[in-house]
Formats: structure tokens, C-alpha cells, sequence
């Protein structure tokens, strides 16, 4: 079990992530088996903001068309591990320009050819339904290898637009005390809304382990 919290105990943190919006993503997409379930239950809570928003990436997947699924349905993409708590401001991840910059403590522009991330399928089957999804992990520092970056890029950010933009796949979690939420990290991603950091937030996580993607 792990906190997620933005409180200081004698000036140290007790728990992780702050009060800062965290970007889409799904947990621990960059290990070779990521978690399969998370749990998060809300103990302390900021008088608003700190919404979690919640993505169906299987219906994603489903509502695309049927030549661009053959199109993406093989493709691996590698998920670069230092993108781990690199997070993105809400006006980047709404307007997703082609060819997002890497971090600033990272400026090499040929990262995308030497990072030390891990490689799953871009389309995951579920291992209970058997349905497909798309499986991003975290869209910033993801890419498709054996295609020209340029070309990555293209395709990926179209895949999460298509993804994030209509509220047909989304669902907002506006947490109350005592709520306790549970979701399969296998056909989904999510983030959270910014909040005041004068105010406290407590949350208690635990993960499951996942299998590989396949």
C-alpha cells in the first residue's frame, strides 16, 4: 500500500504526487508486467479540485474504423521509463501538438532513440474478455520503433485525441470521504485535476500485479 497525498509532516512528505494535475496515464506502464488493478480510497479531502478522470480505452478501440485497427493491430510501441512522474500542464494534454518536446532535464533531441523503456503491444487483448484496447501507458516519450519518428508521432497523438477527446469514453470521479475506487489499469487510463495546495489530501493506493501485455 502506498500514499498519494500533498501533506507535510514536519516539513517532509508523507505521501507522493503532490496537488499538481497528473496527465493521462495507466500504472506502471513501463514494467514488463504493469499492474492490472488499482485501488485509491479518499481519506482527507480539499474543499474541491482533485477529480479523477477515468478513460474506457477498450471503447476507444472499438469505435475506430476497421482499416485503421488492421492498420495498428501488430504495432508494438515502447514506453520510456523516466516518464514515470514527468507530468503535463492541462494545456498541453488538451491540445497535443504533433511532436511534444522532451522534458527540460532532458533535451537530447534523439531521446526517442536511445531511451531505456520497454516495449508493449499498442493494441492489448484483455486477458479475462479477451477484448482489445489501446494501450498508451503515458502518451509523452511513448513511439512506435521501425518507423520514422515523424511518422510515430502522426499516428500516436491521432490515437489519443481520438482517445481523449469526447466524453463518449470518459468518466469524472468526484471523490467524496470514505469513496473507494477500483479500476483495471489493462483498458483504461486516468489523471487528476489540479487542487488548492494550501489543502490537505490523503489517499491510500494499492496496486495488483498485472501479466505481460499481449
Amino acid at each position: 500500500m502506498s500514499t498519494v497525498s500533498n501533506i507535510k509532516v514536519d516539513g517532509e512528505k508523507i505521501g507522493q504526487f503532490g496537488s499538481e494535475e497528473l496527465d493521462w496515464h495507466t500504472d506502471l506502464n513501463y514494467k514488463e508486467r504493469p499492474h492490472a488493478w488499482s485501488l485509491l480510497h479518499a481519506i482527507e479531502l480539499p474543499s474541491k479540485g482533485g477529480d479523477t478522470h477515468f478513460v474506457n480505452t477498450r471503447l476507444a478501440y472499438e469505435a475506430l474504423p476497421s482499416n485503421k485497427k488492421i492498420q495498428i493491430n501488430s504495432i508494438n510501441a515502447r514506453h520510456d521509463i523516466w516518464s514515470l512522474s514527468l507530468q503535463r500542464g492541462s494545456k498541453d494534454h488538451r491540445k497535443l501538438a504533433p511532436g511534444l518536446p522532451p522534458p527540460d532535464n532532458y533535451t537530447d533531441e534523439d531521446w526517442w532513440k536511445k531511451h531505456n523503456g520497454i516495449e508493449h503491444p499498442l493494441v492489448r487483448t484483455h486477458p479475462n474478455t479477451k477484448k482489445k484496447a489501446l494501450y498508451f501507458g503515458r502518451r509523452l516519450n511513448l513511439y512506435i520503433p521501425g518507423i520514422p519518428f515523424e511518422e510515430s508521432e502522426r499516428l500516436l497523438d491521432d490515437l489519443f485525441k481520438h482517445t481523449i477527446a469526447t466524453r463518449d469514453f470518459t468518466w469524472i470521479q468526484s471523490w467524496q470521504l470514505g469513496d473507494l475506487v477500483i479500476w483495471d489499469n489493462r483498458s483504461g487510463m486516468h489523471r487528476r485535476e489540479p487542487f488548492d495546495p494550501t489543502e490537505r489530501r490523503l489517499m491510500r493506493r494499492t496496486n495488483t500485479q498485472g501479466e505481460r501485455p499481449y
